[in-house]
């Protein structure tokens, strides 16, 4: 990322191929950098990204609005786990009932049954999952989350969780990350909450997300800080001690690093002294 004042030039990667984002004062920015890498290598420009890392990219400059799917993909997703014509759910996981929680009485118990869940392709769905909801689908990060801690041990409740998930997916393949232009959003905004003592063994979960200027949006430079779910290493005696450990994890490791990318009024970045 190149800044001078308010103009800007962000280029990303991925292989070979760049990916060029800059406002009509860093057009001067892109040029020189353009000209300095065709020194060196042979550049084709292949005009508007519209497809790349199987996402579906759809912008409209003058209404100001992108759009980040995954649709393809999805669908390839239910093909190969033969979830095409399944039965659609509203929601990624259940939150009532029996299903909620796996325990140890929901293990295989004989070695047939153990061979016949061992055979089930959970790594290859759970990796499928997790670059959706990495790349465009936060809304299935914490039921899977939940569910990976139990890729260890499967079992058949755990690929019922997995088949909720694709499920929902089935009814919602279109759905996506949505940015709209808004010149009066703030740089920065953070939402924080956290559920006490809500797991079994009474640890505490907590999540936040952080908006820049409006948008949910996810770095290289902070991939786990700008939206986050997990659960907590200690246990909390009072639910203000746990709001107190929420809060000051989310603003002091992870806020710092996204504060780094935020345009500072002169013209560089905020950079907040380390906790």
């Amino acid at each position: 990322m190149r800044r001078e004042g308010t103009a800007f030039v962000l280029i990303g990667t991925h292989v070979d191929d760049l990916f060029v984002l800059h406002n009509a004062l860093g057009t001067r920015l892109k040029d020189e950098v353009w000209r300095l890498l065709s020194t060196e290598l042979a550049i084709k420009d292949l005009g508007e990204a519209t497809w790349t890392l199987q996402m579906n990219i759809a912008r409209n400059a003058k209404q100001g609005w992108l759009k980040l799917s995954q649709e393809g993909f999805t669908k390839e997703v239910l093909r190969r786990f033969n979830m095409l014509d399944c039965k659609t759910a509203p929601t990624p996981a259940v939150d009532v009932g029996d299903e909620v929680t796996i325990t140890e009485a929901d293990m295989p118990t004989d070695a047939a049954e153990q061979k016949r869940v061992a055979e089930l392709p959970v790594m290859e769905l759970v990796g499928c999952l997790w670059w959706l909801a990495q790349m465009t689908r936060p809304e299935i990060y914490v039921a899977l989350q939940k569910a990976s801690k139990w890729v260890a041990r499967p079992s058949d409740k755990l690929w019922r969780w997995l088949q909720r998930i694709l499920r929902y997916l089935a009814g919602t393949q279109a759905l996506g990350l949505t940015f709209k232009r808004h010149a009066s959003a703030p740089p920065l905004e953070a939402y924080v909450d956290a559920a006490f003592a809500n797991e079994t063994d009474y640890k505490s979960t907590a999540g936040w997300v952080f908006l820049m200027h409006g948008a949910l949006t996810r770095t290289s430079r902070a991939p786990s800080s700008v939206w986050s779910h997990r659960l907590q290493k200690r246990s909390a005696m009072h639910w203000l001690q746990l709001a107190r450990r929420t809060h000051g994890s989310a603003a002091s490791t992870q806020s710092s690093r996204v504060l780094m990318l935020v345009p500072h009024p002169s013209g560089g970045t905020t950079r907040p002294p380390l906790p």
